[in-house]
């Protein structure tokens, strides 16, 4: 399961999910596996291109989990980026 954050409030996309064009904005999408979070990327909004066999997200900006600090609010993206220097 894939759950994304679309413009009108998170959404989760299973297997054979009927197909659907979706603007987002920005957020976090999570990637489930087993009923566990096994990735986790930063949007900076965009599209979402749903079709009953795959995700496709078109955003200008996405950054991964190992790169955002959590601060206890990923809906609303109260995340910052950790430098790389």
């Amino acid at each position: 399961m894939v759950v994304i954050p679309g413009s009108e409030g998170v959404f989760g996309v299973l297997p054979r999910h009927s197909a659907l064009l979706a603007n987002l904005q920005r957020g976090v999408v999570e990637v489930y596996e087993g009923g566990k979070v096994i990735d986790r990327l930063m949007i900076d909004g965009g599209i979402a291109d749903v079709t009953p066999d795959s995700v496709t997200i078109l955003t200008e900006r996405a950054e991964r989990s190992e790169q955002i600090e959590y601060t206890g609010n990923w809906g609303a993206c109260k995340s910052c980026i950790r430098s790389r220097g």
